[in-house]
């Protein structure tokens, strides 16, 4: 299979071999927790070893960073990755809702060229959705009544929400350090996939949060192709180069892959706006 190129079909396979696996844990798997306190499963692992038979192949320029490996790897093969072809990809995105039994949860697997965010792919396995962008643009696929998943077709989003009244999916950063000055319902459901296919689709008017690097790897390019915008709250503009300017990239940095500030996702300006008018920092008014 050559991975030197995005393939949306094979990519398509590869996810739903993914899904398969976490399905067969889900509800049934025992939970552990990491040093950083969050929370990690077998399927975790499984998946991700799955994903590396695909995507680790230094030999032949192809890397992979994935959320459970990627301290095991060397700064040599992280500056490859950057200057190379580099899958992005979390196992399981929402492994705290998996782990409980919880249907939001997916998997994501993002394409990087030469330390650009190109291309990106998702599959919520609980819910029935799988996203797939190529080429600017987005091609979804649904679970159907018989356990298979229809052909990909293009998909063009809906429009978002009203602002008043409109659904905000929020991190738990979000639920436990800020406040949030409106009477907009919040939804703090603790997965990235989750919360940006169900933006795409027109069910929430932002998400907002400060992920790590492969919690966007794939959300990024989906939602750039259907005109969504991307920001941090310090007025950096979310854009395809992996770099400094929006990302804990530095080794000795204790926020590794972390994004620099909270995120806004929201299909326009006027709604990333009005959500960043409402947030307020800790310890200030």
């Amino acid at each position: 299979m050559d991975m030197s190129r995005w393939n949306r079909n094979e990519i398509r396979k590869i996810l739903l071999e993914c899904a398969g696996k976490g399905i067969g844990y889900f509800g049934k798997t025992q939970w552990q927790l990491k040093s950083d306190r969050s929370l990690v499963t077998e399927a975790d692992m499984e998946i991700e070893g799955a994903l590396a038979g695909y995507f680790d192949r230094p030999d032949d320029g192809i890397y992979m960073i994935g959320e459970e490996t990627v301290a095991a790897k060397n700064e040599k093969y992280i500056r490859s990755a950057f200057a190379n072809t580099a899958f992005i990809v979390d196992p399981i995105d929402g492994t705290a809702p998996f782990a409980h039994g919880i249907p939001t949860w997916g998997i994501m697997i993002g394409y990087m060229s030469k330390g650009r965010l190109e291309e990106g792919g998702i599959v919520l396995p609980s819910t029935g959705q799988l996203v797939i962008s190529d080429n600017g643009v987005n091609y979804i696929s649904y679970l159907g009544n018989g356990g298979e998943y229809s052909p990909l077709k293009r998909y063009s989003a809906p429009k978002s929400p009203p602002v008043e009244g409109g659904l905000i999916s929020v991190s738990q950063n979000i639920v436990r350090e800020w406040n949030v000055a409106s009477t907009n319902p919040l939804h703090a459901v603790c997965c990235s996939a989750f919360s940006s296919i169900y933006l795409l689709m027109g069910r929430y008017l932002a998400f907002v949060g400060c992920p790590k690097l492969w919690d966007v790897a794939a959300v990024l390019p989906i939602l750039w192709n259907a005109g969504f915008q991307g920001r941090l709250l310090s007025g950096e503009t979310l854009d395809p180069d992996v770099n400094e300017k929006c990302y804990h990239l530095r080794r000795d940095d204790k926020r590794r892959w972390y994004l620099r500030d909270q995120m806004i996702l929201a299909a326009n300006s006027a709604n990333a706006d009005y959500v960043e008018s409402i947030l307020r920092k800790p310890g200030k008014p």
